[in-house]
């Protein structure tokens, strides 16, 4: 592989990564009334996928009408999407996005993105992409909540896990989350078997990338994994209370 290639590899992964922190629960959601005008979306209100990785709408408040009182909003979430307008415009012109969970209550969250295929400049139509390359599941890392000190002393405890070889909660949602989700929604009936996925996550993020890859390949499922990539995380060691997942 051409080192050109190997840092395109790399940064569509650490792209995937940072995307998968996208609050992709509001889409459909709407942009409060109040700032419509100002962000001219007065007859586009809906809260669309590349809205929520664009920065122009950052710290905007999402809301749904009030099907009890006319007129009134209810604030259900507020955007936080760092990409450049252009660069969460492409994504989205290459990826499609299939299925996302959101935030559980132990703090699990993580995406699962299709790849349609890079657009041929020349001939403007799409490339093809193989089978076992189309899926991409990434996942997300910790974030800080609004109470800061909340936060930080959630993230010391998940780091102490990790490091003491503890299994973190969100590992359970994980496969969970691979289990009824997943693997139902990439399954091929006409080859009846499950194409290769790649993972991909930041911080706890890679963590549970890691830990994923490890519970679904196996004797009888060595193959079902393309590649991992993980950012900044720390390598797991899976404990004891693992092996009947692994």
């Amino acid at each position: 592989m051409s080192n050109k290639r190997q840092i395109q590899k790399l940064r569509d992964n650490a792209e995937w990564a940072w995307a998968a922190y996208g609050y992709f629960n509001l889409i459909g959601k709407r942009f409060e009334k109040k700032i419509l005008k100002d962000i001219d979306r007065e007859s586009t209100p809906i809260i669309t996928q590349t809205d929520i990785l664009d920065i122009t709408y950052n710290k905007y408040i999402a809301v749904e009408l009030n099907p009890h009182k006319q007129d009134d909003e209810i604030q259900v979430g507020k955007l936080k999407g760092e990409f450049s307008p252009n660069q969460a415009k492409r994504f989205f012109e290459r990826y499609d996005l299939l299925l996302h969970q959101p935030n559980t209550s132990s703090g699990f969250s993580a995406t699962l993105f299709e790849d349609l295929g890079e657009i041929d400049k020349s001939t403007g139509k799409r490339k093809e992409v193989p089978k076992d390359s189309k899926y991409i599941l990434a996942f997300r890392g910790t974030e800080m909540s609004s109470d800061k000190i909340k936060a930080t002393l959630k993230d010391f405890y998940e780091d102490f896990l990790l490091g003491t070889n503890q299994i973190p909660e969100q590992y359970f949602d994980l496969i969970h989350f691979v289990e009824t989700k997943i693997k139902p929604k990439i399954y091929d009936t006409s080859s009846q078997s499950y194409p290769k996925m790649m993972i991909v996550g930041h911080s706890l993020g890679g963590f549970l990338a890691q830990m994923c890859a490890l519970s679904l390949c196996d004797n009888k499922n060595e193959a079902n994994i393309n590649e991992v990539y993980t950012y900044n995380n720390i390598k797991p060691k899976p404990p004891k209370e693992l092996q009947c997942y692994l």
